[in-house]
């Protein structure tokens, strides 16, 4: 009886789990590293699963949300540049909506240098649209 329960909650849980992990077509992972007594790096990595695209910053085309980081505090810090990804986005003509996508796909790490100008916190907002290409699924987070 014991291991019969036991093999059922494994079940539930694997497939609880595995939902879960398909649901999730990305996950995030911040990081900062103090430079100095004011300068800071922020890191945050993205890892996109399976054969899902998250638009990138400055995407010109007219399709999806681009990505968009956005401090509530900005005069917090100063930057003198925006994030920077590595690698860089990958560029496709797309033939059906004859437009120009840029987008990443597996890992990419966005980093900024800030100064700061007071010691508080600083909050920052992350939104865009990940597309899935396999499930032709499209969605916009904040």
């Amino acid at each position: 009886m014991k291991k019969a329960t036991f093999i059922s909650i494994f079940i539930f849980v694997f497939l609880f789990v595995s939902n879960a992990q398909q649901k999730e077509k990305i996950h995030w992972q911040f990081e900062t590293n103090k430079l100095s007594d004011k300068i800071y790096e922020l890191k945050i990595t993205a890892y996109i699963n399976g054969g899902c695209q998250l638009y990138a910053p400055g995407n010109s085309s007219t399709v999806g949300k681009p990505l968009r980081f956005q401090f509530k505090n900005e005069n917090l810090f100063k930057s003198p540049v925006d994030f920077i990804s590595d690698p860089l986005p990958q560029k496709e003509y797309n033939d059906v909506l004859m437009i120009n996508i840029e987008y990443f796909k597996g890992k990419v790490q966005f980093m900024k240098i800030i100064e700061l100008i007071k010691q508080e916190d600083i909050h920052l907002t992350i939104s865009g649209q990940i597309v899935d290409k396999y499930n032709s699924e499209s969605v916009q987070f904040n």
